[in-house]
């Protein structure tokens, strides 16, 4: 017999309704002992415990640990500008160096030679120098002296004196041609009187002609003084530029020899410091690898010096160390002879 079930039984598509159209099947099939199903029951559900925070306020410190070592904050690798053999070494490690002491050098060869040479060709050149301006400066000093003497004659006074005198021979020379004159008129002179006023007029004349000669001499004189003045001022003015030009600012022979011989001595300077090893500051020799004898490659690092009085604390970090970092943070320095004592510091650079 086929059983018919209702058409909302048929449609059910849910688990649940599954489940229970079997056990309807089951229970129908089970001829007639029935049995009490059980209860399941159902578990009590657990509430979770809510966690419980005490906001206070604070700071949030980011602690950021690396190990450094202790070097000097004023240290510097030194080298030799130059390929050589070195010649000797002053120094050993530890030691004790002043700014400008010489710790090694290489072989000079030729060098110290030269620069002594050059030392002298230098003297040379700035003792003619200085006899080319000591020469200038007489030459100077002389023509101002003349033209000084030259101004201080009067020579108009002369000229007037001379004028004086010309003026004084034409009145003696008419007044003698006047007295010639009037005893020509007068019938009781003699021959020896009229020749003693004829000798009058021509010593007259001859001193009238002594003066104009010596007037006319003055007024060249007084011409020719004032062309020498003239001569004189430019003669001045010629020695001041050359004594200028041998201290002022124009290159002369004597300024380009020195110059020349001062660059010769650069030069070779350079050269002998190319192939020394310098100390740059009070310090002491951190590290020492060089020897007498060994070959010396330009500028490669041979030795350290360092000031001792002030270190710091160095490390090699990565990017991202770094960037968490600035410039007088704070920091905590523990030293592994002083573990459990805390220094104070700050990030330097």
């Amino acid at each position: 017999m086929k059983r018919r079930y209702p058409t909302w039984f048929r449609m059910a598509r849910a688990p649940g309704f599954a489940i229970l159209a079997i056990l309807l099947l089951t229970a129908c099939g089970s001829g007639s002992q029935s049995v009490e199903p059980t209860p399941t029951p159902f578990p009590t559900p657990i509430v979770p415990e809510k966690p419980v925070y005490t906001v206070a306020r604070g700071t949030v410190t980011k602690t950021l640990e690396f190990t450094g070592r202790v070097t000097p904050v004023e240290q510097q690798e030194l080298f030799f500008r130059t390929d050589g053999f070195v010649n000797a070494v002053y120094v050993e490690r530890d030691a004790r160096v002043t700014e400008g002491d010489v710790l090694a050098e290489l072989d000079l060869g030729e060098l110290e030679n030269q620069l002594a040479q050059a030392q002298l060709d230098l003297l040379k050149a700035e003792r003619q120098q200085a006899d080319a301006l000591a020469e200038a400066q007489s030459k100077l000093d002389s023509a101002r002296t003349r033209l000084q003497q030259a101004q201080a004659k009067d020579v108009q006074a002369e000229v007037i004196v001379r004028e004086i005198a010309v003026i004084r021979a034409r009145e003696a020379l008419a007044h003698a041609q006047d007295e010639y004159n009037k005893a020509v008129n007068r019938p009781w002179e003699t021959d020896d009187s009229m020749r003693a006023y004829k000798q009058a007029v021509t010593d007259a004349e001859r001193n009238l002609e002594i003066a104009e000669a010596e007037y006319n001499a003055a007024l060249a004189a007084q011409k020719s003084h004032a062309f020498d003045v003239e001569l004189l001022k430019q003669e001045v003015a010629l020695a001041e530029r050359q004594l200028a030009r041998l201290t002022g600012d124009e290159d002369t022979a004597g300024d380009l020899n020195v110059e020349q011989a001062r660059l010769d001595i650069k030069k070779i300077e350079d050269q002998i410091a190319a192939a020394r090893l310098i100390a740059p500051f009070d310090g002491t020799v951190l590290s020492l690898n060089v020897r007498a004898g060994s070959r010396a490659e330009a500028f490669r690092a041979v030795a350290v010096v360092g000031d001792p009085g002030t270190l710091e604390i160095t490390a090699d970090l990565e990017a991202g160390q770094v960037s968490e970092l600035s410039v007088d943070q704070p920091a905590i320095v523990r030293l592994r002879s002083r573990p459990e004592e805390d220094l104070a510091g700050r990030v330097r650079q």
